[in-house]
């Protein structure tokens, strides 16, 4: 399982680190199939790319050198999984994460979405640069949700823009 989350985690970061958007305005965003809601800085850049697990959906959208993101991939077997089973998964999850970009851990937080769906929220550097990367991961019935700003230096992900888009993630289902 870590090798196939690693290559999801290399895609996000290739989209954060390649995007060649640029926007201005803020936009209420409600995914296609209808489970989540975000405000992005502006109206995302579908796409989807197909990893070993099924096909991973990503929401793009970039204001300045700040990318604003939101996956969505099916993992299998986490429906009706034990919540321990689950908090497994997110550190698998994390660990891939980590050792497929290199990234320093800055800090990593436990959460819940609704109350009820585990998570984590980490920050991570990542090289010379000092490209900086905020990420809240959800495991909700059996789907992995990642919602990520990241950017050049510690302040990138700290911004009021920074905190409505991750703060406004909800599930509509």
């Amino acid at each position: 399982m870590s090798k196939r989350v690693s290559s999801c985690f290399v895609a996000a970061i290739a989209a954060i680190c390649l995007a060649p958007l640029c926007y201005a305005d803020g936009v209420a965003f409600k995914s296609p199939d209808g489970k989540f809601k975000a405000e992005f800085p502006a109206e995302p850049k579908a796409s989807e790319q197909k990893t070993p697990v099924g096909a991973m959906k990503m929401y793009l959208a970039q204001q300045g050198t700040t990318t604003f993101l939101i996956t969505q991939m099916p993992v299998s077997g986490t429906a009706n999984a034990k919540p321990e089973d689950l908090e497994k998964i997110l550190d698998s999850t994390r660990d891939a994460l980590v050792n497929s970009t290199k990234a320093k851990v800055i800090s990593d937080e436990k959460m819940q979405l609704d109350k009820k769906y585990p998570g984590r929220e980490l920050v991570t550097e990542m090289g010379q640069a000092g490209v900086r990367m905020r990420l809240r991961i959800y495991l909700v019935d059996g789907t992995l949700y990642q919602v990520i700003v990241g950017g050049m230096g510690a302040d990138s992900v700290k911004t009021k823009e920074a905190n409505t888009f991750m703060d406004s993630f909800k599930l509509t289902k």
